[in-house]
């Protein structure tokens, strides 16, 4: 048997998810989640934005989205190698 439920009580800060499921012995394992904030990725990334406007999404190598495409040097729409290129001839 499994059992899902949401214990909502004012003497806690938030709701709790909690789930039950019976075990062969007639006894029941309970696990509980408390509801989380979304965190904002970009914040987490340590992006900010300018004058309250969202932060602009920006490539692997650090350049706005924006700006990515313009001055690519193969054309393919890719842009530049951040991989380390071995020098060797």
């Amino acid at each position: 048997a499994f059992l899902n439920g949401r214990i909502d009580d004012p003497s806690l800060a938030a709701p709790l998810q909690v789930s039950a499921f019976r075990q062969d012995d007639g006894s029941y394992n309970v696990v509980w989640q408390r509801a989380q904030k979304r965190r904002d990725v970009g914040a987490a990334l340590g992006v900010k934005a300018d004058d309250g406007e969202p932060a602009l999404p920006f490539t692997a190598d650090g350049r706005d989205v924006a700006t990515s495409g313009a001055g690519d040097d193969t054309g393919d729409g890719l842009g530049a190698s951040t991989a380390p290129v071995d020098e060797r001839v």
